[in-house]
């Protein structure tokens, strides 16, 4: 039997996290597809630890509704990473005392499920990317087409043995699917750390430079051989930080074929760099790490990952931190069409 620990940590969004948990509902259990030669189909049992960082009775309302939950309280000071960091170090505390995890299961609340998501996740690494240290699972900006094949589906599909490549394609026959995050490639020689869109999945898996944390698979060998998260990021470079680490160790990073469900893309509108907002506005929101890496967070991350011309990236941030509204003017220009 393999065991595998769903990380999950959230912040005052209460439906989108129990419909989450609805999702992972149907997929707390099940056989892998047989290997070819093998007589049994190993069992998957999933354990999912969710850390809850805010105050609006999402605490309450998944205690009541899914008490298989390993569930725990946070503050409103934890953002993605250190969040994930504490869920996880939950897991490791947990594994201590009985059969280690075989896999850990990175998972945003905000991501709507495919019925088969895990499974087909898992039979990837299993037959295709063995040598994964992060697989990453391929989200999809939301459709109307894709939800209506995802909830038709979704009360049949675990039963069945899934075929990873013929599910992922029919997704994409049934509707245009853009992803929205999953894994990119480097861009420049120059700069290291520049990164290109999301790359669409195919049929087959495919090396990538830098992760999305959204929905990513991890190996108890890459665990044991680079730990966890980084305690020096707070929320949005954890993921880059991790897969970098990774790769830096000598395990590779993939995307899986096909789509793994839906997540929407964080929206220019309401962001530092929409210029409706007052400049005073957009200035305060530099000061959150869910909105931008804080600046000394960005200069740990170009000290490890950027190459020899790390001290160039490093000075640079430096403007950014004395002259935040000139950093956001320059911004602004760039993304002007």
């Amino acid at each position: 039997m393999m065991r595998l620990a769903v990380l999950i940590t959230c912040f005052n969004r209460q439906q989108k996290t129990l419909q989450c948990l609805e999702r992972l509902a149907t997929q707390l259990q099940f056989d892998l597809p047989m290997p070819q030669g093998e007589t049994a189909a190993p069992l998957v049992q999933l354990t999912v630890y969710l850390l809850d960082n805010g105050a609006d009775g999402t605490f309450e309302a998944v205690a009541a509704q899914f008490p298989w939950v390993e569930l725990s309280r946070g503050h409103a000071g934890l953002y993605w990473s250190s969040g994930m960091r504490r869920v996880w170090q939950q897991a490791l505390a947990d594994e201590a005392a009985q059969t280690p995890y075989d896999f850990y299961l990175w998972l945003n609340d905000d991501v709507v499920l495919a019925p088969d998501a895990v499974c087909r996740l898992l039979d990837s690494y299993l037959r295709l990317t063995p040598d994964a240290g992060a697989l990453i699972g391929t989200v999809s900006i939301p459709s109307s087409n894709i939800s209506s094949t995802i909830s038709s589906t979704i009360s049949s599909t675990i039963s069945s043995t899934p075929n990873t490549t013929s599910m992922g394609m029919s997704e994409a026959q049934q509707a245009p699917s853009v992803p929205s995050y999953g894994g990119r490639q480097r861009i420049s020689k120059l700069n290291p750390l520049a990164f290109g869109p999301v790359l669409q999945p195919s049929d087959q898996p495919q090396r990538c430079v830098f992760i999305n944390g959204n929905i990513c698979l991890i190996p108890h060998a890459a665990v044991a051989t680079v730990g966890i998260l980084s305690e020096h990021f707070s929320h949005g470079l954890g993921d880059f930080d991790y897969g970098l680490r990774l790769q830096q160790a000598g395990f590779a990073t993939y995307i899986a074929p096909g789509f793994y469900g839906e997540c929407a893309q964080n929206s220019k509108r309401g962001s530092i760099l929409d210029a409706n907002l007052p400049l005073a506005t957009r200035l305060q929101m530099l000061k959150r790490p869910n909105v931008l890496p804080p600046a000394s967070e960005w200069r740990t991350y170009v000290r490890l990952h950027a190459g020899r011309l790390w001290p160039l990236w490093w000075l640079m941030s430096w403007g950014r931190q004395l002259f935040p509204w000139l950093w956001l003017w320059l911004r602004q220009q760039q993304v002007r069409p």
